[in-house]
């Protein structure tokens, strides 16, 4: 089975960021982080996708989360 590409964005002094951070340390998902305080591309790459907060999670550049939604999230990973 082919990995997923998780793309995570998140933003400085955040908790639910730092909540969806951790949710997905901890349930051994690989993902990559984009922090958009640190790096405005990855805030202008996340708003090309009418996405405008953090956390917000796009899994294989189709499935979109936005918020800390562990349910949602699950539902759309393949693990």
């Amino acid at each position: 089975m082919e990995d997923q590409r998780i793309d995570v964005y998140i933003s400085d002094n955040n908790t639910e960021c730092e909540r969806l951070v951790d949710f997905l340390q901890e349930a051994d998902i690989s993902f990559t982080l984009k922090n958009t305080t640190e790096n405005k591309q990855h805030l202008t790459d996340l708003q090309k996708n009418n996405i405008y907060l953090t956390p917000a999670i796009i899994i294989d550049d189709h499935y979109q989360v936005i918020g800390f939604q562990p349910n949602k999230i699950r539902r759309f990973l393949r693990k």
